[in-house]
Formats: C-alpha cells, structure tokens, sequence
C-alpha cells in the first residue's frame, strides 16, 4: 500500500513539475522548430521573418537532423512543430505545404552509355529519400559505380559543377540553377514524376503554449497550399 501511494506521490510530482516547466515556457515564449536542412536553409528564415513583423516577443528554438528523425521528435513531444521532407504515416497532424521533382543532375548532356561510368555523388539525406533515389537509379544506370560522399546535397551539387560525377536529388520550383547543370526530371515506370512533398506537422497530443498556437494558425493561414515558387513575405 505504501509502496502504491509513494508511486502515484512520485508520478503527481513529475506532472506538477511538467506543469511548471509549460508555464515558464510560454512566460518565455518560445517554439521549439524542428526543420529538415534544406527547408531550414531555404525557407525557414523567410517564414520567421515574416512571423516576427507581428509577433516580435517570440523566441525560436531550431534542430535540423534527417526528416525522418525529425518526425519522430515531433511525435514524441520533444518538439512543439515541425517542417519535414517526405511523407511518414503517425496519428498527427499533417499539412502540405508543396511537391518537388527528382532530377538526374549532370555538368553537360551526357549519352546514357558514359552516363554509366560517371562516379555517383551521395550526400546526406533520410532513408526513404535515399531508396527512392537509388531504386530509379538501379534501375535505369549502374548503381555500382564508384562513389563520392559530398555531405550535403548543395555540396553534391557543387561537386557535379566541378565535372566530378552526376547526383540524383529533389529540387524546388524555384531552385536557382546559377551553374546551368543539366537537370532531367526522374519518371517512374509509368511515366510520372518522381515527387516528394514538404509537409508542416505538429502532435495535438502535445499541450502546446498560445505562441505555438498562434504560430501554427499563422503557417496554416499564409503558407499551407502556397506553392514555394510563389512565396510572398
């Protein structure tokens, strides 16, 4: 019986202090973001930008990690939202923001036959992006080819500009192409485009403070369903 009480004692402590830990939070407003690398690079800083013009007391908190993790944060509560490359399945809340293409990115034009010798530039990016892109290359190259690790997918993109290989990536409407590669839309078997969605995600199962709601009305108001190409801030 005591051992009992002293558990329920113990979890009405841990409550009472998560309790406290909210209430400090929303005194400092902040938002904890967790934002894939190129969204966060690209996009994030324009979104909190415009955000702040009205909302200038609010404080950010950012990770970026591989989408996949940062799904997972954000449905174990250890972030308030999130901006995720790909689509994951998980009982929260979803809302996309726009699609990509996949493009075979090369320096020049290349006859599929020499395309098969060029060295394959990899770079950081999550698993179900990485087995989509490597499925249609096994597919339509050689997936055998000698390999480049570049770390980012805008280092990749260098290093094909310095004629030292091709890269397959997902790349945004309104990506400027300042070194003229060559950019070849990636189609499936039945001739569609390979796509990937962005998508902005949050857990209601979360006790979320006024500012994290109040910026979560603000994505859903003025950038859910605005394709990035036309972003306006």
């Amino acid at each position: 019986m005591l051992a009992l009480k002293a558990e329920q004692y113990m979890k009405f402590i841990k409550e009472v202090h998560s309790e406290i830990s909210i209430l400090k939070k929303n005194e400092r407003n902040v938002i904890n973001i967790a934002s894939s690398y190129t969204y966060n690079k690209n996009y994030l800083p324009q979104v909190l930008s415009s955000y702040l013009k009205n909302n200038n007391n609010v404080n950010f908190v950012v990770v970026t990690d591989e989408s996949s993790a940062l799904f997972k944060k954000v449905c174990d509560k250890e972030v308030d939202v999130g901006f995720v490359r790909g689509t994951y399945n998980a009982n929260i809340c979803q809302k996309k923001i726009c699609t990509a293409k996949a493009y075979l990115v090369t320096k020049r034009h290349f006859s599929k036959e020499k395309l098969l010798h060029l060295r394959k530039i990899e770079y950081k990016c999550s698993e179900k992006t990485r087995i989509t892109l490597d499925n249609w290359i096994e597919n339509n190259l050689n997936n055998n080819t000698s390999i480049i690790n570049a770390g980012y997918v805008d280092v990749a993109l260098e290093y094909v500009y310095n004629n030292l290989g091709f890269t397959c990536c997902f790349l945004d409407d309104n990506y400027l192409n300042i070194y003229n590669l060559v950019l070849t839309p990636l189609l499936d078997e039945d001739g569609e485009y390979i796509t990937r969605n962005t998508w902005f995600i949050y857990n209601p199962a979360k006790k979320l403070s006024n500012c994290t709601k109040n910026f979560i009305n603000y994505i859903e108001s003025n950038i859910i369903g605005y394709d990035e190409s036309n972003m306006n801030f």
